[in-house]
């Protein structure tokens, strides 16, 4: 149980990291607060999802669903690609 729980601190620190510096780059210093919200809610569905969809449709199922996650996800930003916010 002492493995998974330093497991568990050391992923939460960098996810912790990486969805704040997200949230700020995207959502500017005043909305930073709801880009994070928005990051995390959707880390929290994939994580629903990954864990019921298996049962009712099978693995390869779930594969092709990330993979069309992942290419909507592409076509979403694309336009956002070399965009950077405008300075406070």
């Amino acid at each position: 149980i002492a493995v998974l729980a330093v497991i568990g601190l050391s992923i939460y620190g960098a996810d912790s990291m990486v969805s704040c510096v997200a949230a700020v780059d995207f959502g500017t210093s005043k909305h930073a607060g709801t880009a994070a919200g928005l990051v995390n809610g959707c880390g929290s569905v994939g994580a629903i999802l990954g864990g019921l969809l298996p049962g009712y449709l099978g693995t390869s199922a779930l594969f092709y669903g990330f993979a069309g996650a992942a290419f909507v996800s592409m076509l979403i930003l694309l336009p956002h690609w070399n965009r950077m916010p405008a300075a406070d």
